[in-house]
């Protein structure tokens, strides 16, 4: 029996905008996601100016009144989503086209319950707008994953065992097995804003530490906010 794989995105009213871009990456996806939802905070539904039927994936929209964390939205966007597999993005970030088709490869080929990966950082040349944007990508033909090497360091934060390539490890843009969340959720309290994302994928990785997978291309690209703690990264 196949999976299925389905993407959440974390937002907010103020990545409305941004959200173009992102919805434009998955289009360009060579393995379109089964699902993606979307959980956007301090928003009214005409807020909200993406039509669902404008693109070839299934995609659904919350959109909710009061403000939420992105530990709230992202949890909420888990439980509406019901795919085997489910990656997390947020709004303000763009997908490299080979994103879902390797991660989906990854997870139906081996017994793993969480995946992790390198991401392109900011680059000066990509500015941070309202209009899709295009980022160059290198195409992917030999991928390359590391598996049951990731481990929850002393100060807290995700690191490789072994790993001499000081790669970057995006922490909010990971991917689990659905049924890990049933019992691991991100954290929602104020003490763990700004790095909800990170306490998450270490708890799934001291939990399951033989069922973890990093892949070492960047298989997003990560604009950083700075909106910590409010209601979104």
């Amino acid at each position: 029996m196949s999976k299925t794989i389905g993407i959440v995105i974390c937002a907010y009213k103020g990545h409305i905008p941004h959200l173009k871009r992102l919805f434009a990456s998955i289009e360009a996806q060579t393995k379109k996601p089964d699902h993606v939802v979307v959980s956007c905070s301090s928003t009214e539904p005409h807020e909200f100016i993406y039509s669902p039927e404008s693109y070839s994936f299934l995609l659904t929209i919350y959109t909710h009144s009061e403000k939420k964390n992105a530990a709230q939205n992202r949890n909420y966007g888990a439980r509406m989503i019901t795919t085997d597999i489910i990656s997390f993005i947020d709004a303000d970030d763009i997908m490299h086209p080979q994103r879902t088709e390797l991660i989906y490869h990854a997870f139906t080929t081996n017994d793993i319950y969480l995946l992790l990966h390198s991401a392109e950082l900011y680059p000066d040349k990509i500015p941070l707008s309202d209009q899709p944007q295009s980022v160059d990508f290198s195409s992917i033909s030999s991928p390359e994953f590391l598996f049951n090497k990731l481990y929850r360091c002393p100060w807290g934060s995700a690191q490789l065992n072994g790993d001499r390539r000081n790669e970057q490890i995006i922490c909010g843009h990971s991917t689990i097995s659905q049924h890990v969340f049933n019992t691991i959720t991100f954290r929602e309290t104020e003490e763990y804003y700004g790095k909800e994302d990170t306490v998450f994928a270490t708890d799934i990785i001291e939990q399951y530490p033989n069922h973890t997978c990093y892949c070492y291309h960047r298989l997003t690209c990560y604009f950083p906010s700075r909106t910590y703690g409010y209601e979104d990264k």
